[in-house]
Order: C-alpha cells, then structure tokens, then sequence
C-alpha cells in the first residue's frame, strides 16, 4: 500500500494495488491540482491495464473547482481504459453534508460512470 498523506490544503490519498483500490479522502484546495493528482491518474490506468477491476472510492470533506476537474479527469480516464472490466465508484459522503453528495451526482452525470453513494 502506497499513500500520499494529507495536509491542510491537499487529500490523503492510498493506493491498494494487490486489491486495485484507490481511495481519496479529507480536504483538496489545491492551486496546481492538476499536478498534484497527475500520479493518480497514472496509477488508475496501470490498474486498469494489470488487473481486472478497479474500485475508487471517494471520501471528502471539501474540495474546490480544480481538484472537482481533477476528478472528472481521472473518471474520464477511467471510463476509456476500463473496456469490459468491473470498475466501482464510491462517493462516501457526510450523511448531513447534502452539498458533498450532490457534488458527486453532478460528477457523475459529466462522466457517464455509475457511483455509489454512501452516507457515513
């Protein structure tokens, strides 16, 4: 397992590759997001391209307009190299931050993948 750890401004993110799990979560307010996650988006489609499904799961407190381009990025990714493979989309959300969860059903109306949305 590999992690980049959060900070103030940026999310914790862990990847799992002998379970092709990524997860995001805490608080992205990045300038430069695109950088910050541009190893994100290599790792989802080395998974895509060694195994044979790929889980991303989605934990945020906060995150601006960058990093919600960021994401759209990486899911457009996904949705051209998945093929025929399994891939699940967990949106986790605070079960009294309605503003998060919508954020997520807008991202997934833009890239076509289906999520699912869990209340926490």
């Amino acid at each position: 397992m590999n992690t980049l750890k959060n900070t103030s401004h940026a999310p914790r993110i862990v990847y799992q590759p002998d379970q092709s799990v990524i997860k995001i979560s805490g608080v992205s307010i990045l300038e430069n997001a695109p950088a910050y996650f541009e190893p994100v988006f290599a790792m989802a489609t080395k998974f895509l391209e060694e195994n044979n499904s790929l889980e991303v799961v989605f934990h945020l407190e906060y995150f601006n307009t960058g990093t919600s381009v960021c994401f759209k990025v990486l899911l457009d990714s996904i949705h051209r190299h998945k093929h025929d493979k399994p891939v699940q989309i967990k949106w986790r959300y605070d079960k009294e931050d309605q503003e998060i969860m919508e954020n997520g059903q807008a991202i997934e109306e833009l890239t076509g993948l289906e999520f699912i949305y869990e209340a926490v």
